[in-house]
Protein backbone atom coordinates (compact mmCIF):
# COMPACT_ATOMS: atom_id res chain seq x y z
CA UNK A 1 0.00 0.00 0.00
CA UNK A 2 1.16 3.64 -1.04
CA UNK A 3 1.82 5.91 2.25
CA UNK A 4 2.46 9.32 2.45
CA UNK A 5 2.29 11.88 5.44
CA UNK A 6 0.01 14.62 5.60
CA UNK A 7 1.01 17.65 4.95
CA UNK A 8 -1.37 20.24 6.70
CA UNK A 9 -2.53 23.62 5.16
CA UNK A 10 -2.03 26.65 7.40
CA UNK A 11 -3.29 30.22 6.19
CA UNK A 12 -2.98 33.87 6.69
CA UNK A 13 -4.70 36.57 5.12
CA UNK A 14 -3.36 40.16 3.43
CA UNK A 15 -6.45 42.44 3.03
CA UNK A 16 -9.42 39.85 2.50
CA UNK A 17 -7.24 37.75 0.60
CA UNK A 18 -6.83 33.89 2.12
CA UNK A 19 -2.59 33.15 1.37
CA UNK A 20 -1.20 29.34 1.93
CA UNK A 21 2.17 29.52 4.39
CA UNK A 22 4.37 27.62 2.02
CA UNK A 23 8.04 27.05 2.44
CA UNK A 24 7.76 29.00 -0.69
CA UNK A 25 6.30 32.27 0.75
CA UNK A 26 2.67 33.34 1.31
CA UNK A 27 1.11 31.68 -1.65
CA UNK A 28 -2.65 32.05 -3.40
CA UNK A 29 -4.69 28.89 -3.73
CA UNK A 30 -5.94 27.55 -6.64
CA UNK A 31 -9.47 28.39 -6.22
CA UNK A 32 -8.38 31.89 -5.36
CA UNK A 33 -6.86 32.66 -8.59
CA UNK A 34 -10.09 30.45 -10.27
CA UNK A 35 -12.31 32.68 -8.65
CA UNK A 36 -10.14 35.95 -9.37
CA UNK A 37 -9.79 35.48 -13.36
CA UNK A 38 -13.43 33.46 -13.79
CA UNK A 39 -15.14 37.09 -14.80
CA UNK A 40 -18.20 38.22 -13.67
CA UNK A 41 -20.30 35.51 -14.45
CA UNK A 42 -20.14 33.16 -11.11
CA UNK A 43 -19.26 36.65 -8.55
CA UNK A 44 -22.59 38.04 -10.55
CA UNK A 45 -24.66 35.08 -9.56
CA UNK A 46 -23.58 35.30 -5.97
CA UNK A 47 -24.66 38.87 -5.57
CA UNK A 48 -27.96 37.93 -7.49
CA UNK A 49 -28.94 34.44 -5.24
CA UNK A 50 -27.47 35.46 -2.24
CA UNK A 51 -29.42 32.62 -0.07
CA UNK A 52 -28.31 29.64 -2.51
CA UNK A 53 -25.17 31.05 -2.29
CA UNK A 54 -24.82 30.37 1.39
CA UNK A 55 -26.52 27.18 1.16
CA UNK A 56 -24.27 25.86 -1.53
CA UNK A 57 -21.14 26.84 0.76
CA UNK A 58 -22.47 25.42 3.74
CA UNK A 59 -23.72 22.04 1.96
CA UNK A 60 -19.87 21.98 0.62
CA UNK A 61 -18.33 22.60 3.89
CA UNK A 62 -20.59 20.08 5.80
CA UNK A 63 -19.58 17.73 3.08
CA UNK A 64 -15.84 18.22 3.78
CA UNK A 65 -16.55 17.62 7.42
CA UNK A 66 -18.49 14.30 7.09
CA UNK A 67 -15.93 12.79 4.58
CA UNK A 68 -13.23 14.04 7.13
CA UNK A 69 -15.02 12.23 9.73
CA UNK A 70 -15.80 9.26 7.57
CA UNK A 71 -11.97 8.64 6.89
CA UNK A 72 -10.54 9.61 10.32
CA UNK A 73 -13.21 8.07 12.49
CA UNK A 74 -15.58 5.96 10.35
CA UNK A 75 -17.94 8.06 11.50
CA UNK A 76 -21.33 8.51 9.07
CA UNK A 77 -23.88 11.43 8.44
CA UNK A 78 -27.11 10.90 7.34
CA UNK A 79 -28.73 12.55 3.84
CA UNK A 80 -29.37 12.41 0.48
CA UNK A 81 -25.44 14.06 -0.76
CA UNK A 82 -23.62 11.84 2.28
CA UNK A 83 -24.94 8.63 1.12
CA UNK A 84 -24.38 9.62 -2.47
CA UNK A 85 -20.72 9.82 -1.18
CA UNK A 86 -20.10 7.15 1.17
CA UNK A 87 -20.92 4.97 -1.94
CA UNK A 88 -18.41 5.53 -3.94
CA UNK A 89 -16.26 6.64 -0.99
CA UNK A 90 -16.16 2.89 0.72
CA UNK A 91 -14.69 1.55 -2.79
CA UNK A 92 -11.78 3.32 -2.04
CA UNK A 93 -8.36 2.58 -0.30
CA UNK A 94 -7.45 6.11 1.32
CA UNK A 95 -3.79 7.02 1.13
CA UNK A 96 -3.72 10.75 2.13
CA UNK A 97 -6.06 13.55 1.98
CA UNK A 98 -6.68 17.61 2.91
CA UNK A 99 -3.18 17.48 1.97
CA UNK A 100 -1.56 20.32 0.85
CA UNK A 101 0.78 20.81 -2.06
CA UNK A 102 2.26 24.13 -3.55
CA UNK A 103 4.68 24.78 -6.68
CA UNK A 104 7.40 26.92 -7.68
CA UNK A 105 4.96 28.71 -10.75
CA UNK A 106 3.49 30.69 -7.36
CA UNK A 107 0.41 28.14 -6.29
CA UNK A 108 -0.66 26.28 -3.55
CA UNK A 109 -3.81 24.40 -2.59
CA UNK A 110 -5.05 21.15 -0.67
CA UNK A 111 -6.17 18.12 -2.32
CA UNK A 112 -9.12 16.71 -1.06
CA UNK A 113 -8.20 12.85 -1.41
CA UNK A 114 -5.24 10.83 -2.64
CA UNK A 115 -6.33 6.91 -3.40
CA UNK A 116 -6.03 3.66 -4.14
CA UNK A 117 -9.07 3.11 -6.65
CA UNK A 118 -8.48 1.46 -9.97
CA UNK A 119 -4.68 2.95 -9.76
CA UNK A 120 -3.75 6.17 -8.08
CA UNK A 121 -6.28 8.54 -8.50
CA UNK A 122 -6.60 11.68 -7.02
CA UNK A 123 -9.86 13.18 -5.98
CA UNK A 124 -12.04 15.96 -5.69
CA UNK A 125 -15.36 15.90 -4.40
CA UNK A 126 -17.63 18.58 -5.27
CA UNK A 127 -21.76 18.84 -4.15
CA UNK A 128 -24.58 20.06 -6.79
CA UNK A 129 -28.21 21.00 -6.64
CA UNK A 130 -28.47 19.84 -10.28
CA UNK A 131 -26.81 17.24 -12.86
CA UNK A 132 -23.32 18.72 -14.13
CA UNK A 133 -22.03 18.72 -17.85
CA UNK A 134 -18.29 18.74 -18.61
CA UNK A 135 -18.79 22.63 -20.21
CA UNK A 136 -20.25 23.63 -16.87
CA UNK A 137 -17.08 22.49 -14.83
CA UNK A 138 -14.35 23.49 -16.99
CA UNK A 139 -12.82 25.32 -14.00
CA UNK A 140 -12.85 22.01 -11.59
CA UNK A 141 -10.67 20.33 -14.09
CA UNK A 142 -8.31 22.93 -14.15
CA UNK A 143 -8.36 22.97 -10.25
CA UNK A 144 -7.63 18.97 -10.18
CA UNK A 145 -5.12 19.39 -12.58
CA UNK A 146 -3.08 22.05 -11.00
CA UNK A 147 -3.04 19.66 -8.25
CA UNK A 148 -2.11 17.04 -10.01
CA UNK A 149 0.99 18.88 -11.21
CA UNK A 150 2.11 20.23 -7.74
CA UNK A 151 1.97 16.59 -6.37
CA UNK A 152 4.25 15.62 -8.89
CA UNK A 153 6.45 18.65 -8.64
CA UNK A 154 6.41 18.58 -4.50
CA UNK A 155 6.23 14.79 -3.45
CA UNK A 156 7.27 13.10 -7.09
CA UNK A 157 3.89 11.39 -7.60
CA UNK A 158 2.50 11.20 -10.99
CA UNK A 159 -0.64 9.83 -10.46
CA UNK A 160 -3.22 7.65 -12.73
CA UNK A 161 -5.64 9.43 -13.09
CA UNK A 162 -8.10 12.50 -11.65
CA UNK A 163 -11.35 12.34 -10.88
CA UNK A 164 -14.18 14.99 -10.41
CA UNK A 165 -17.02 13.14 -7.91
CA UNK A 166 -19.83 15.30 -8.01
CA UNK A 167 -22.80 14.89 -5.51
CA UNK A 168 -25.82 16.39 -6.86
CA UNK A 169 -29.16 16.44 -4.86
CA UNK A 170 -31.32 15.83 -8.07
CA UNK A 171 -29.07 12.49 -9.10
CA UNK A 172 -29.65 8.92 -7.49
CA UNK A 173 -25.59 8.33 -8.59
CA UNK A 174 -22.10 10.17 -8.36
CA UNK A 175 -21.58 11.71 -11.31
CA UNK A 176 -17.83 10.62 -12.11
CA UNK A 177 -15.72 12.52 -14.36
CA UNK A 178 -12.32 11.20 -15.03
CA UNK A 179 -9.02 12.77 -16.53
CA UNK A 180 -5.64 11.02 -17.81
CA UNK A 181 -2.72 12.39 -17.93
CA UNK A 182 -2.73 13.65 -21.55
CA UNK A 183 -5.94 15.30 -19.92
CA UNK A 184 -4.37 16.47 -17.33
CA UNK A 185 -1.88 18.27 -18.96
CA UNK A 186 -4.20 19.91 -21.16
CA UNK A 187 -6.13 21.54 -18.52
CA UNK A 188 -2.91 22.61 -16.72
CA UNK A 189 -1.85 24.71 -19.62
CA UNK A 190 -5.15 26.26 -19.34
CA UNK A 191 -4.90 26.80 -16.33
CA UNK A 192 -1.14 28.45 -16.39
CA UNK A 193 -2.47 30.63 -18.89
CA UNK A 194 -5.42 32.24 -15.91
CA UNK A 195 -2.51 32.05 -13.25
CA UNK A 196 -0.36 34.15 -15.50
CA UNK A 197 -3.56 36.30 -15.59
CA UNK A 198 -4.03 36.52 -11.86
CA UNK A 199 -0.40 37.93 -11.45
CA UNK A 200 -0.80 40.52 -13.98
CA UNK A 201 -4.12 41.71 -12.46
CA UNK A 202 -2.07 42.19 -9.00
Amino acid sequence: MFKLTRRDACHTYEGEKRLHLTPLGNLPGVTTILGATSGRGFSQWRKDNPVEAQRTRDRGIEWDRAIRAYWERSELSSGHIWDLGYSVASTMSPVVWEHQVYSELGFSGSIDLLCEWDGLTLVDWKTSTKRKTPSQITDYFLQISAYSFALKELDKIKIDRASIIVLSESESVPQVFDLDWDMIGYFFSKFEDRLNDYYRMR
